[in-house]
This record gives structure tokens, C-alpha cells and sequence, in this order.
């Protein structure tokens, strides 16, 4: 059986993907569920922005955009679907369950293997959209709290752990302090799931780079996804660090665009910076081409394939 990217318009064979982004957001609401989280925007009041946004990121090469999304953050696949076929961008869209606050109250004592059902079927049969349209995820999104990993966190994971053994998708979790990062990946491994099947998101919130080695040394994704919002030469310092490790091959690059949030519009950034300014401090830097495209494109994919099927 082959391996696929699992999108919005369809499984494409790795091969197929010119360029990808392996975090970013096309619309998020950034409220806790108790606050009125959950929100979309309206359309009309969106579309051509984002479409700019990302019609700009396609003329820059890149192909594919990973949506980091979960359902409950205001997660809209009708519109991030509908957008990514007008700009030419091809979508991931996540199931999962984020951080306790921005969770049902009603799925915080949920049955682990239930909640690991859901997201199974979220990824290998589909899932009804905003529109009743079906959409198949194309990986697990989590999250945990900064300072302790909280209950009901610790029983999403433990599903999507589940899920991700019996669908080989990939999990990405929001954990940017490197010891809560090392607990997931104890969680993840324990569930039966394979440790490069996580992705460590935020790792570059970390300042202590012996953490963020331990877990890439243990199979895991590091994920440097705050490119353009930090400075450019704490970045290449975190990237020279891993690689000096021999761990470039488990290095990911983002920013984390929130191209429209609910209650406050977008956040001001481009899609685009990664590939159209960072890259080329990465060679400026002395890291050669085939080291920008390793992590730049060859990582990532590699990163979000699932089985076909």
C-alpha cells in the first residue's frame, strides 16, 4: 500500500507536492469555548483577503497548506476548501480535540476509544462540513496546557494516540514547553503509536535546546513554527543546533499565520515569508540547497503521509 497526503481536494501521491506549509491558519477563534468560542466569520466579510493571502502563497511555490485547525476553534472546511481551490492551494484539515478549555465540557470524561472512533472515522471514511458536504482530515490535532498536562487533555491524546495507531495519521500538539512535550511523546509511544508520527508544534517556545534534542533524538517532529514573528537569527541558532545533533531530518518550519481570527481579523502576516525570505537566510547561513529543501519540503511531506486508502 502506498502512502498519501490526505487534503481537501483529494489523497495526492508525495511525489505530487511542489511546496507545503506545515502549520499555519486560514481561520481560527482563539476563545475558549465558556467565552463564545467557536466562531466563523462571514464569507463575505473574508473572502477576498484570504484569497489574496493565499493566491500570493501559491505564486511563491508553494502548492499545499497545512490548516492546524481542530474542530471547536472556529475550524471552517466549506470555506478553507472553497478557498484553497480558487487560490490553487491544496488543504489539510484536522480532527482531534484541542486544550481543555476550548473542549465540549461533555467530552472531557468521553471514553478514550470512543473519542479514538471519531477521529478514525474523521480520517479514513469522512465527516459532515458546515455545509453537510463530506470531507475527509488529513491528521489529529491536540494540544496541552503549558504547565501540567490537564485530565481531559491527557484522555485526548490517549485517543488520538489510539487513532493514529490504526490510521498511521500524523498528531500534531500544541506543547511549547519541551517537558510537556517529552510527557506526549511518553503518551503517544505508550498508546501504541510510532513516536514520528508526532509532531512537537511551538518547539521553538522552548529555550532550553537540550529538550527540544531529547525529543527529535526519540523520533519525534520538532517544529520551529514561528518563522517571521521571532528573529531570523534565533531560528538558524535553533535549526544549527539540531543539525549539529544530526537532526535535521526531524526539523519541520512554519509560522503559524492566523490569516483571519475571530473578533480581531487577521494577524497582519503573509504566508509567504518562509519561502520567500527565510530560505534564503538559511543559505546565506551556510545551509545548502539540498538542506532548504529537506526542510523546507522534504521533511514535511514526508511528515503528513498516512496510508492510502
Amino acid at each position: 500500500m502506498g502512502t498519501v497526503l490526505r487534503t481537501l481536494a483529494g489523497d495526492i501521491a508525495p511525489d505530487g507536492v511542489v511546496g507545503i506549509l506545515p502549520h499555519e491558519h486560514i481561520t481560527v477563534d482563539l476563545a475558549p469555548l465558556s467565552a463564545g468560542g467557536n466562531r466563523r466569520p462571514r464569507r463575505s466579510d473574508v473572502w477576498d483577503d484570504l484569497r489574496g493571502k493565499l493566491r500570493a502563497l501559491a505564486d511563491a511555490g508553494v502548492d499545499t497548506l497545512v490548516e492546524c485547525t481542530p474542530p471547536y476553534l472556529g475550524r471552517d472546511v466549506a470555506l478553507m476548501r472553497d478557498l484553497g481551490a480558487a487560490a490553487g492551494i491544496r488543504v489539510l484539515t484536522p480532527t482531534g480535540l484541542y486544550r481543555e478549555d476550548w473542549q465540549p465540557v461533555d467530552l472531557h470524561g468521553a471514553d478514550p476509544d470512543s473519542l479514538a472512533d471519531w477521529m478514525a472515522r474523521d480520517l479514513s471514511e469522512a465527516f459532515s462540513d458546515e455545509t453537510g458536504q463530506h470531507a475527509r482530515a488529513g491528521f489529529i490535532k491536540l494540544g496541552c496546557s503549558n504547565e501540567v498536562v490537564r485530565p481531559a487533555e491527557r484522555n485526548a491524546i490517549r485517543a488520538g494516540a489510539r487513532a493514529s495507531r490504526r490510521t498511521g495519521a500524523t498528531i500534531v500538539c500544541h506543547s511549547p514547553v519541551g517537558s510537556r512535550a517529552l510527557e506526549v511523546l511518553q503518551m503517544v509511544v505508550a498508546e501504541g503509536a510510532a513516536p514520528e508520527r508526532l509532531i512537537v508544534a511551538h518547539a521553538d517556545s522552548e529555550p532550553d535546546l537540550a529538550l527540544i534534542v531529547e525529543v527529535a533524538r526519540r523520533g519525534a517532529w520538532v517544529e520551529f513554527d514561528h518563522i517571521g514573528a521571532r528573529p531570523d537569527a534565533d531560528e538558524v541558532h535553533r535549526i544549527r543546533h539540531l543539525a549539529a545533533a544530526g537532526l535535521l531530518d526531524r526539523v519541520l518550519l512554519s509560522q503559524d499565520v492566523c490569516g483571519h481570527i475571530a473578533g480581531r481579523g487577521g494577524d497582519g502576516r503573509a504566508y509567504t515569508y518562509l519561502h520567500t525570505g527565510f530560505a534564503a537566510v538559511l543559505r546565506t547561513s551556510g545551509f545548502t540547497d539540498h538542506d532548504v529543501r529537506q526542510i523546507l519540503r522534504d521533511n514535511p511531506v514526508r511528515a503528513f503521509q498516512m496510508p492510502a486508502g
